[in-house]
């Protein structure tokens, strides 16, 4: 069969519906054998049409097939080599395609653990309120409610109070890898890919030619 060139985006919507003809095929029209009684044919005038039609069966759906793996190596072939840049990340259209299929999956995986990580945070704040409400106890119960906490002497004891009550209840938010940060870029590097890897697939498809062999 001589080499036929044309787009991928020809020849994925190709693939498709010939992939749908054979698969949709009517089985029971298929006629390939027959039996005879004394030479005569059950369904069919005689052998030689019984040939004919069955070559002419088995024929048309073979080259359906042929043609099917013409298009599927041609597009395996093309997505394994063709590059696109999707949101500033250069790839093949293979590899496009396969991160689009898992991205859902990618982004839940970091949206779960950011979710733990501002839970962390919630708990973080609301425990330093109440360390904070701790401290402002303790400084009352020193120094009296009334007292002015802006005269001289009763800021520098104020102060003392304070750094000694925060040496040993001082709340942190303890980030080491600065995973906040991290996953907030994860998460949004992936919608950043996921808003522009169809229109980028849409195009390099219609863009790129290929040869049926």
């Amino acid at each position: 069969m001589a080499p036929k060139e044309i787009s991928l985006t020809r020849a994925l919507a190709e693939i498709k519906f010939i992939t749908k003809r054979i698969v949709n095929a009517d089985l029971s029209k298929i006629q390939l054998v027959d039996i005879s009684v004394g030479g005569r044919m059950s369904m069919s005038e005689n052998i030689e049409k019984l040939t004919s039609a069955a070559k002419s069966n088995i024929d048309q759906y073979n080259d359906l097939i042929t043609l099917r793996n013409r298009l599927k190596s041609a597009i395996i072939k093309a997505n394994g080599t063709v590059l696109v840049e999707i949101a500033g990340t250069q790839m093949t259209i293979a590899e496009a395609i396969d991160r689009k299929a898992f991205a859902a999956s990618e982004r839940s995986f970091y949206v779960g653990v950011m979710q733990n990580i501002l839970r962390a945070y919630k708990t973080f704040e609301a425990t330093r309120v109440k360390v904070i409400g701790e401290l402002n106890q303790k400084i009352e119960s020193v120094i009296g409610r009334d007292t002015n906490k802006n005269s001289p002497d009763v800021a520098v004891e104020v102060d003392s109070i304070t750094k000694l009550f925060l040496k040993n209840n001082e709340v942190k938010f303890e980030d080491p890898m600065d995973a906040k940060t991290k996953i907030e870029a994860k998460i949004d590097a992936i919608d950043a890919f996921l808003n522009e890897v169809d229109f980028t697939l849409s195009e390099i498809n219609a863009r790129t030619m290929i040869v049926l062999e």
